[in-house]
């Protein structure tokens, strides 16, 4: 999930009961299936579909962006 001009790109990997997931990276989110930790991480990947966002993702994005433009909480101390 990364190209050659950026090799080290930040991504995360969140891991639901039932072995199933969400690979988040740079490039979009993507499901993740068939998780297994043990002897080796593991784990299916369709980079071909990304993830919608659903209303919780949408309620952090607008919390967000209000909070960025109003400056709250950004003062220094």
């Amino acid at each position: 999930m990364t190209d050659e001009g950026y090799p080290n790109e930040p991504l995360e990997l969140e891991i639901y009961t039932g072995g199933r997931g969400v690979l988040r990276t740079e490039y979009g989110w993507f499901a993740v299936t068939q998780f297994a930790s043990s002897p080796t991480l593991s784990f299916d990947l369709d980079a071909s579909h990304e993830v919608r966002p659903n209303p919780l993702d949408r309620k952090i994005v607008r919390k967000a962006a209000a909070t960025l433009s109003t400056g709250s909480g950004m003062e220094r101390r």
